[in-house]
Order: structure tokens, then C-alpha cells, then sequence
């Protein structure tokens, strides 16, 4: 549902944003409310202890403010979001999650028992939204409304990437499941580990296609060779900031196994490496998923989800007993290279896919120094190393002409600049 109302705010006059917005809060309301309702029925039913009862009811509550879930608050971002204005809500997270730290020493400090230290933490979003939900409110002219047409066209609007975000979570634990089962606990937890270290870069990826989706929504709107020029610049600067971490991942998995896990996890090494460039495909995937969602195709991502997801579970059920860790990397990998190709096949009528996957190949090309550099510098101290693989990386960039500094003042100012209101 948020993907499509923003899409549909990008290409609404700025006067009729109040009321897209003030039905969509009522939307919202009534899905968390039934939301809560279940959870609440959920933790009477559930053969646990009083306080373990006590603290699961005084949860689900949050879900209308929290930060950490898509509730009601998150509909009162959809208008700093349409309009690329992302600073006001990045310093009201910031906030939040100082304001949530400092809370954590507090209770550490105070030894507070645990029904209270869940509730100062559980609460501790609702300051921040509070002051959102009124600066979104008064700047937008908010008014919390319902109606059924209105509900019911945004939840079967909503079905596909509801569908799909359901089959990605499924995909994403469904790996080490199969391990457990196939190869034992031992297995499972080293490849947890593995995955520990690359699941988180993808906030970056989150962050980057959010901030870019407003800006594909209005440009698709426009005419195709503007859609076009714009995926092709979003795909360039995503692919010349990930594959060098890539690069540098990869090349130094055994360092980071080792200091997070120590010498007992060192098979995990071998995983972090496919895992990594699995990740840098997870990337593409998610700009594609919101390209063909601001083309209006919302409907296809559904379907290359379960083709991923299934393909995904059947590589893991073949290659897990043979492989086992190197089995689970290989089908990720696998899964997400076939979501990209099923990607590029819906999209092909939309934007040009030769001259984008040319870049690549230059991108790639021009990384080859870095790898060569990180692979053969034992005798140089890693410190130093990095940065002259750096270094040697946007030279690699300037040789092959994917980089010009033209197009990251550009970029900047695409992401950074308020959308004129119409």
C-alpha cells in the first residue's frame, strides 16, 4: 500500500494531497486496528505465563506508532517522502534512536524490573511520532477518513507487494531451516553467522530506492526517455558503490569471520563470499522491484517472487546435502540472479537493458585493479591497503568513463531537492 500511495501522490496536484493522505490514514487505522485485535486475541491464546502475557499485550499496542513497524505512522512520512524531503524525517528516527539508547542506560543504570524497562522501550517511539504525526498533519492538512470503497480499493491494491514482501521473508529464512534439518545445527549456525554479516547492508539498498522511488514515479509520467536516462543513472551509481564493497567483503571474509566469530566458524568464509554478491543482485532486485512499480506493473513482482522463492527452496533441497554451507550460499545466489533476469525480461519494453548491462560489464572492468590488489596484499597492512583500493577503484572508473563527477552533483541534487509543488 505506502509504495502505491506515494506513487499516486507523485503524480497528484499538491492540493489534492489532503485527502489521498487523510484516506489512507483512515486505511491504515483500521488495518493496525484489526492488526492489534488479532494480537491481542493471539496472546490470550497462547499457553504462556502472566508476565510474559502482560508484556506481549502492553507490545501490541506500538504497532500504531512504532518505528520498527509499518503502521499508522508511517503513512504521516508519505508526504515528506513524495516531496524528496527526507531530512526532517531522518533527524526524527536519529532522534528516536538516541532518545531509545539512552532509555537502554537508564534501565541498566537503574535496574529497572522488566515490566517497566519493556514499556520505557516499547513507548519510547511515541514522543517522535507524535511530533511527526502533527508536523505532517498541519503541513498536509491530514483528517483522519474512511470508506469502504476507499479501503477496499487500497487492500486489493496492495495484494501483490503484500504477496511479495510475505515470499521474501519466507525465501530469506527458509535457507537455514533446510540446514537445520539436512545438516545439523552446527551447519545452520555457521551459515547464520555469514548472514549476519552481509543481511544488514541491505537497509542501505532500502534507503537508496525509497529516496529514488518518488523521483521514478514523476519521471515514468513523463515520457519513456526520461524513465529510461533515469534507471540507467539510478543502476550506475548503485553498481559503482556496491560491487567495490563487494570487492572488499569478499576479499576479506576470513578477517571478519574471525573477528566476529573466531577460528571455529572459519567455514563461514566461503559463505560471506557468495553471500556478498548475492547481496550486491539483492540491490538490483529492489531498484527493479520499484521500477516496475512505478511503471505501473506492480502486479508482475508476485510472480517473479515465487519463481525466485521457489527456485530458491528446490536448489537448497539439491544442493544443501552435497554442499551443505556452500550448497545454501550457491542456491541464494542462484535465486537472486534469477529474479534479476525475470526482472530485466518485465521491464524490457520500459528501458533499454543493452546499454545498461554494458555498464556493468564496465563497472565490473573497472574493479578488476582493486580485487588484484586485495588478493595479492599480504605484505601491505590492511589500512593501507584499502584505501589504495580505493583509490585504484575510481581510477577504474575514470578510465572506463562510469564515473564522471557531473553525475554525482547531479545525483545529490536529484535526491536532495524538494519536488517543485504543481
Amino acid at each position: 500500500m505506502d509504495p502505491l500511495i506515494i506513487r499516486q501522490l507523485s503524480r497528484l496536484p499538491r492540493r489534492a494531497w489532503s485527502e489521498t493522505l487523510s484516506y489512507a490514514v483512515g486505511t491504515r487505522a483500521v488495518s493496525t486496528l484489526l492488526s492489534t485485535g488479532l494480537a491481542l486475541i493471539t496472546a490470550w491464546l497462547l499457553p504462556i505465563g502472566p508476565e510474559q502475557r502482560s508484556l506481549f499485550l502492553i507490545g501490541c499496542f506500538s504497532l500504531f506508532f512504532s518505528f520498527s513497524f509499518n503502521g499508522l505512522r508511517i503513512i504521516y512520512s508519505h508526504g515528506f517522502r513524495a516531496e524528496q524531503r527526507v531530512g526532517l524525517l531522518a533527524l526524527l528516527e536519529t532522534s528516536n534512536r538516541i532518545i531509545t539508547a539512552g532509555l537502554i542506560a537508564l534501565i541498566v543504570w537503574l535496574h529497572c524490573p522488566l515490566l517497566w524497562a519493556y514499556i520505557l522501550l516499547v513507548y519510547s517511539d511515541l514522543p517522535m511520532f507524535l511530533i511527526q504525526f502533527l508536523l505532517a498533519s498541519r503541513h498536509y492538512s491530514i483528517r483522519i477518513r474512511f470508506s469502504l470503497i476507499r479501503f477496499r480499493e487500497h487492500m486489493q491494491g496492495s495484494l501483490p507487494l503484500l504477496g511479495h514482501n510475505a515470499l521474501t521473508l519466507l525465501a530469506g529464512q527458509i535457507d537455514i531451516c533446510i540446514l537445520m534439518v539436512m545438516s545439523g545445527p552446527a551447519s545452520a549456525g555457521i551459515y547464520a553467522l555469514a548472514s549476519r554479516i552481509t543481511d544488514p547492508l541491505i537497509s542501505i539498498a532500502f534507503a537508496y530506492v525509497n529516496g529514488l522511488y518518488p523521483l521514478l514515479c514523476t519521471s515514468f509520467d513523463a515520457r519513456r526517455e526520461r524513465f529510461d536516462r533515469v534507471c540507467y543513472k539510478a543502476m550506475r551509481l548503485l553498481a559503482l558503490a556496491i560491487i567495490p564493497l563487494a570487492v572488499c567483503v569478499s576479499t576479506q571474509a576470513s578477517i571478519l569471520v574471525n573477528l566476529l566469530g573466531g577460528q571455529r566458524f572459519a567455514a563461514a568464509t566461503v559463505a560471506v563470499q557468495l553471500l556478498m554478491w548475492a547481496m550486491v543482485l539483492t540491490f538490483f532486485n529492489q531498484l527493479a522491484e520499484r521500477v516496475c512499480t512505478a511503471a505501473n506493473m506492480e502486479r508482475s513482482v508476485p510472480i517473479v517472487t515465487i519463481v525466485s522463492a521457489s527456485s530458491n527452496i528446490l536448489l537448497n533441497v539439491a544442493l544443501v546435502p552435497h554442499w551443505q554451507i556452500l550448497g545454501a550460499s550457491l542456491a541464494a545466489l542462484i535465486s537472486e540472479a534469477v529474479a534479476l533476469s525475470l526482472f530485466a525480461m518485465q521491464l524490457r519494453q520500459q528501458i533499454r537493458l543493452w546499454p545498461m548491462a554494458g555498464m556493468l560489464c564496465l563497472v565490473l572492468l573497472g574493479n578488476l585493479p582493486s580485487l588484484a590488489l586485495l588478493l595479492w596484499q599480504h605484505r601491505i597492512p590492511l589500512l593501507l591497503s584499502l584505501p589504495l583500493a580505493l583509490l585504484l577503484t575510481v581510477v577504474g572508473y575514470l578510465m572506463t568513463r562510469t564515473l564522471s563527477f557531473k553525475d554525482v552533483r547531479q545525483m545529490i541534487h536529484i535526491l536532495l531537492t524538494r519536488k517543485d509543488e504543481k
